[in-house]
C-alpha cells in the first residue's frame, strides 16, 4: 500500500524542489513535505511517501548518508498509536466514510486496500470532487475492525480518516421531496411571467405560432417580408 519515510537533520537551506528530486532516485514518490514552525522556521525533517513498501525499505538504505555535509537520519514513519486513535459515533456502525484519497485512486485499488473486511455490499467512490469512498460492510464487527485498523493510516501519501457514515433520516428525506416539489412548483408560477415568452428566451418558430395565432394571420405570412401587414 506505500510506506512513508521520516528524513532528519536535513539542511536548513534546501528547496521542496531538491527535496523531492533527490529521494524520487529510487522509485515513484507520491509525496515529499518538508516541516516548518507556525512562524515559518524549517524544522530540518521531512516526509516521502513511496508508491510500495519496497521503495520506502529501500531508501531508508540508500538514503541514509550524507547531503550537503549534513549526516541524514533516514528512518520509517511510524502512525500515531491505535490507543490514541478516536472512536466512530457507534461502535455498531456498519457504514464508513474515507476522506483524503487521491485523485487518481480506483475503485479497484480501494478495494484492494480493504481486502481483510469480510464482505462488502456497496462500494462508492467519490475521487474527482471530494476524494471520499464509502464503504458498506455486510458485518458490523467487520466496519469497527476496519476502522481500528486503517484510521490514521498512510495509503499513497495520504492520511486516511475514517469516519462512521449515517443514513438519511426520515426527516431529512421528507425535506427533499418537498424541495423538489417546491421547486417544480415556482417554475410553473415562472411559466406564466411575460418574460419567459420574450422572443430572447423561445425560439423563432415557437414566437411565430403565437403571433399567428393571436393575430389570427398564417404563420407564412409573419416570415414573408413582402407581406402588406393586414
Amino acid at each position: 500500500m506505500g510506506l512513508r519515510i521520516i528524513v532528519k537533520n536535513l539542511p536548513k537551506k534546501i528547496s521542496d524542489e531538491k527535496f523531492r528530486s533527490h529521494f524520487s532516485k529510487v522509485g515513484e514518490i507520491t509525496d515529499a513535505k518538508l516541516k516548518f514552525t507556525k512562524d515559518g522556521k524549517f524544522r530540518q525533517f521531512g516526509f516521502v511517501g513511496f508508491k510500495s513498501d519496497d521503495q520506502a525499505k529501500q531508501a531508508i538504505d540508500f538514503f541514509n548518508t550524507y547531503i550537503d555535509a549534513s549526516k541524514l537520519v533516514v528512518e520509517l514513519y511510524q502512525p500515531l498509536n491505535e490507543a490514541s486513535k478516536s472512536r466512530p459515533w457507534s461502535k455498531y456502525s456498519k457504514d464508513h466514510k474515507k476522506p483524503q484519497l487521491k485523485k487518481e485512486m480506483t475503485k479497484k485499488a480501494a478495494t484492494k486496500k480493504d481486502k481483510k473486511e469480510d464482505k462488502m455490499e456497496k462500494l462508492c467512490l467519490w475521487t474527482s470532487c471530494r476524494r471520499i469512498c464509502l464503504h458498506h460492510v455486510h458485518v458490523s464487527r467487520k466496519a469497527l475492525q476496519a476502522f481500528n485498523e486503517l484510521d490514521g493510516t498512510v495509503y499513497q501519501g495520504r492520511m486516511l480518516h475514517i469516519i462512521a457514515a449515517k443514513s438519511k433520516t426520515e426527516a431529512e428525506e421528507i425535506d427533499e421531496k418537498n424541495f423538489k416539489q417546491k421547486k417544480k412548483t415556482e417554475l410553473k408560477k415562472k411559466a406564466h411571467n411575460s418574460h419567459n415568452w420574450n422572443s430572447l428566451f423561445i425560439n423563432q418558430n415557437s414566437v411565430a405560432n403565437l403571433m399567428a395565432s393571436r393575430y389570427q394571420v398564417d404563420k407564412s405570412d409573419i416570415y414573408d417580408v413582402h407581406s402588406s401587414g393586414k
